[in-house]
């Protein structure tokens, strides 16, 4: 989902796409579209080579989707490999490909992993946390002073 960033990764998914029906490209969509996609899929992934804390991952957690992601996010941080999330070594595309054929061949399986991927968007991303952690900067701050 979203623009084209490497020509050649999206032409061999281009590719895929055309030949199986379960691979499905989208260029930018809307918000309202973006999160009735989540509810049909069964894992997000984010192999970005650098990114702090990419917003998908975060999203992906609070709709207790399977998250992938390389060790180079933010978001591998917050996950215990194979326990509420996978993460892949930065630029391995053989131990990437791994874990989204374990994924698939294990999907059945995986529904408490799913409900700790929302654990994680429970106890760090919700609106009360983020003010919960303003709050004890303010007050670090003033007893500082």
């Amino acid at each position: 989902i979203g623009n084209v960033l490497e020509q050649k990764i999206y032409d061999q998914v281009r590719k895929l796409s055309d030949i199986n029906d379960d691979v499905k490209i989208f260029e930018t969509v809307t918000r309202e579209e973006l999160f009735e996609i989540y509810k049909n899929v069964t894992c997000v992934v984010s192999p970005s080579r650098d990114d702090p804390m990419p917003v998908v991952m975060t999203e992906a957690m609070m709709m207790s989707k399977i998250c992938i992601c390389s060790n180079h996010t933010g978001t591998s941080n917050y996950i215990k490999d194979s326990k509420n999330g996978f993460v892949f070594e930065n630029e391995n595309a053989i131990e990437f490909a791994e874990k989204i054929a374990y994924i698939i061949d294990n999907n059945s399986k995986l529904g408490n992993i799913k409900k700790e991927s929302r654990k994680i968007y429970e106890e760090n991303f919700t609106t009360e946390c983020f003010q919960k952690n303003v709050k004890e900067i303010i007050e670090q701050l003033l007893l500082e002073k």
